[in-house]
């Protein structure tokens, strides 16, 4: 697959078929995305895969921690808020996603199982989860974001799927107790990988873009 088409296939997929991921597939995207570059090739991001059943157990823990009203404490800070004009493209992925899927606004059973949804994964047959180290400051983000998107394009390329997952890092404290997280590292992220399911409604949705009139100066 060329760059061009990876860049345009990648999107977040919100339906996995429970086909496994062969591990050689995984080392390579992994080779690949290791390749991404960093504040002075410091390559801060360290990595943990997840798969077979241990991954849906940590799903249906996070599934009963959010239905219990847990409080949820991520390692680290995620946005409360958006000021315009972000709040209202944020906004509209959700009516875009929920009209494909036929959740109504006075549905809200079909709301939280949705909400559930992410918490599982939909359904991915592999969790990647990104680690970094508490001594670095936050200007490691940018190392990570380069790594994620570039793991992300990889996967596109082999055909895989990918949606990076907020919901995977919110109960750290379930991830801590199904994972062996070293000493001094924080969980940033968490990505759902695996063969989309073409036939999932979620799956036809694909989020607009803005012109680049919108966002970029010509000076």
């Amino acid at each position: 697959m060329e760059l061009k088409q990876a860049v345009k296939e990648r999107r977040s997929v919100r339906g996995f078929l429970p086909k496994p991921v062969p591990k050689k597939n995984i080392t390579t995207i992994l080779k690949q995305a290791g390749r991404a570059p960093s504040w002075g090739n410091t390559q801060s991001w360290e990595v943990l895969i997840v798969s077979g059943d241990r991954v849906k157990k940590m799903g249906e823990a996070f599934c009963q921690k959010a239905r219990e009203g847990t409080v949820q404490i991520p390692e680290f800070e995620m946005p409360k808020s958006f000021p315009e004009p972000y709040l209202s493209r944020y906004r509209q992925v959700g009516k875009d996603l929920f009209s494909i899927l036929g959740i109504q606004r006075d549905d809200p059973a079909k709301r939280v199982e949705h909400s559930l949804n992410n918490f599982r994964g939909f359904g991915a047959p592999v969790f990647i989860y990104l680690l970094l180290d508490e001594g670095l400051s936050p200007y490691a983000f940018l190392d990570a974001g380069l790594f994620i998107q570039t793991l992300c394009l990889s996967a596109a390329d082999l055909g895989l799927g990918t949606c990076i997952l907020a919901a995977l890092a919110r109960y750290p404290e379930v991830i801590r107790t199904y994972l062996p997280i070293p000493k001094g590292k924080k969980i940033l992220v968490g990505i759902a990988l695996g063969y989309p399911d073409q036939k999932a409604p979620a799956n036809r949705y694909r989020s607009q873009r803005e012109p680049l009139t919108n966002w970029v100066t010509w000076i």
